[in-house]
Parts: structure tokens; sequence; C-alpha cells
């Protein structure tokens, strides 16, 4: 085997070695939605964003998608929340003092618990089958708890003895996951699904938690409260929890704001730049892990969705010529070629490179 041969032989091996090495070290791009600042909270299956951003020094519901920002036609300030597949979108505007949910289905904005003052509502999920959850208050307790609605017709939650209940997520099998109230008023992370409401376990000696998020397949995201150590990022599959270590990232605390299909974890720490994922067991700083792109001093503040896809949003400053800025971004998974892929187009180069040494021979012909 000649020089050139061995040459290519040996990059071939490095590409592999390279391409294992960035397999354990998920790059993502940033794309800043709007030079605004304001804060993208959802994203859609294709990367359809929800958030909010400001006007007139006043937070106003949007969609970002394309590179265009649309207003949501509400009164007042607001933010949207959520957004399923079709692009509906729900949240929360003031249009008479307190937050009222709305929900932008089909293009028709509505306020399903009207908009009276002292009586506060958000509306913070929604599937493709167009049901929403979220929180309302509620005349019958005097508290606010969890609701799911279809249309206008909403159902009410219940606690585990305590005072309030908050729904924050549900999935298209229609399972609803959020926070309520034990008897003793600790907050506890609960699973709503054919008509019951289950508490899920925590770790002994945790006295508190929540259940923020859910993935298509039913993976839970969330947090427990160590009262020696604060909030822990957990997530639970089934019966069974895994506590998410931070071990090794400059910040601890936190919990688990959002999980997808694949498993892939995004959640919060204390501090600034505190926006972690956890994939394949280890968990990442996302600044860490981010093409800044143009920006500098990239600081990745939050993430709170993710779709199947593996796209993230949430709130990031960036460094541009006029100074720091922060506004909505979204995250993507740089594409990385397999070791499979590089070996193939680096074997390709090795018969390439035999051909023409068989030419310089005379033997390309025979």
């Amino acid at each position: 085997m000649g020089k050139t041969i061995r040459s290519v032989f040996a990059s071939i091996l490095a590409c592999i070695a390279i391409g294992s090495a960035a397999g354990a070290s998920p790059q993502y791009s940033i794309t800043l939605l709007d030079p605004r600042p304001g804060t993208a909270w959802g994203t859609s299956s294709s990367g359809v964003a929800v958030g909010y951003v400001e006007v007139s020094n006043a937070a106003r519901p949007a969609i970002f998608a394309g590179g265009t920002t649309t207003l949501l036609p509400v009164v007042g300030s607001g933010e949207g929340l959520a957004i399923n597949t079709y692009g509906d979108v729900v949240g929360w505007s003031n249009p008479n003092g307190s937050s009222a949910a709305f929900q932008f289905i089909g293009g028709a904005m509505d306020y399903p618990f009207g908009a009276n003052v002292g009586q506060s509502s958000r509306a913070t999920g929604i599937n493709d089958a167009r049901t929403v959850v979220g929180y309302a208050y509620d005349p019958n307790s005097g508290y606010d708890r969890a609701f799911i609605l279809q249309g206008d017709s909403p159902t009410i939650l219940g606690t585990f003895g305590g005072r309030t209940s908050y729904a924050y997520a549900i999935n298209n099998d229609g399972a609803v996951v959020g926070i309520a109230q034990d008897a003793t008023l600790y907050e506890q992370p609960f699973l709503y699904q054919n008509g019951a409401m289950t508490a899920l376990p925590i770790p002994v000696g945790h006295v508190a938690g929540g259940a923020l998020g859910i993935s298509s397949n039913g993976v839970i995201a969330g947090f427990s409260l160590d009262p020696v150590y604060g909030q822990q990022p957990i997530i639970w599959n089934g019966p069974t929890f895994t506590s998410i270590s931070l071990a090794g990232l400059p910040f601890g605390g936190g919990g688990a704001w959002a999980v997808n299909s694949s498993g892939t974890v995004i959640g919060y720490g204390t501090g600034v730049d505190a926006a972690w994922v956890w994939k394949d067991g280890q968990a990442h700083r996302l600044s860490d892990i981010t093409d800044p792109g143009p920006y500098s001093g990239l600081q990745i503040q939050a993430v709170y969705g993710i779709n199947d896809s593996g796209q993230m949003v949430g709130f990031a400053r960036l460094g541009t010529s006029q100074g720091l800025i922060g506004g909505a971004v979204l995250l993507s998974p740089i594409p990385e070629l397999s070791s499979a892929a590089m070996f193939a187009v680096g074997l390709s180069l090795l018969v390439l490179c035999r051909r023409r040494a068989m030419c310089r021979t005379d033997l390309c012909d025979r």
C-alpha cells in the first residue's frame, strides 16, 4: 500500500475518532427570533415558537415563524405559553388588570373564563386535539385550581387535600401534568389521566415537587424539593423516577422544564447562564455546547420548550456590535456526520486513490 493510500486510510480513522468525540457532546446553533426584548416559551413540532416581545415597554404575545414575528390580537399585555402542531396558541393577557387565560384557535381569540378583575386565569398547554390546560380562580373553593378545557367547557381538577392546583402541560394522549397541594400545603407533582389524578413519587427525604412537562410518549419532567439542598431536577417514566445529576456544571439546584420523546431533557439551575440539556445520561450547560455564530458573550439564561426534533426555545443574552441584547431564541441541533457515513466517504476516497495508482501502472483498463 503506497504512501497516498496509507494517508487516506489514516484520515478515515481520524474522522471516525472525531465523529465519536463530537457525538458525546451535542452541538447547537442559535437563532435570535426577534431583536426586541422577549422570551420564547414553547415550540411546535416544526419549530414555530410562541412567547412574547416587548412593544412600547409592554409584553405582547407573539408567534415566531420563518423570521417573522406575529403579534396576537389581545387587549393589554401578556404572553403566549404553548402552541400545537396547527399553530393554535394559548396563554394569558390582562385586558382588565388581572391575568385572563386566552385560547387563539383557528385564528379566533377567546377568553374562556372571561376577563373579570380579581379572578385570574392562565392557559399553559394545548395539544393537537385542541384540549387546553391551565389554572383559574375557582369560586367554589376560593383558590386557584387546575383545569382541562375542551371548547368552552372546563373540568376543574382537585388537590391532594390542600388548597391549590396548577396544570402545566398536556400531550396528544390527553395526559396532564402539574402541581397540587397536599393536606400539609406542600406542593406535589401530579399526573391526570383517564379521569384519575395521581401523585407522582419523589425521592425519600424530599418534601415536595412539581411536574412541568410531558413528552409525546409520556415521560414527565419536573423537580423535587430537598429541604436542605433545594430543588433537584427529576423525570418520571411510568411508575419510576430518575434524579438528574448536574455534577460538573458551574451551578446546582433547579429543575427540568421539558422532555421530548427521545429522552432529551432541558432545565434550569441557580444563577445566570444556567440553562442545561441532559442527554444519554450526561448534563451540559447549553452555552458551552452552542455555536454563538455572529454573537459574542453568549449566555443562555433559560430554555423552556423542546420538540421531538431536538429544537429548543427560551431566552438568551447575546453580545452584538450594539452591545448586549436579550431576547427570544431558537436552538437547533447541528447535524453530525455519523461514523458510518464518514467511513463510507473515506472508503470511496480510498478506492479512488487505488484506481489512480493502478492507472499509473497501466492496469486500470485491463
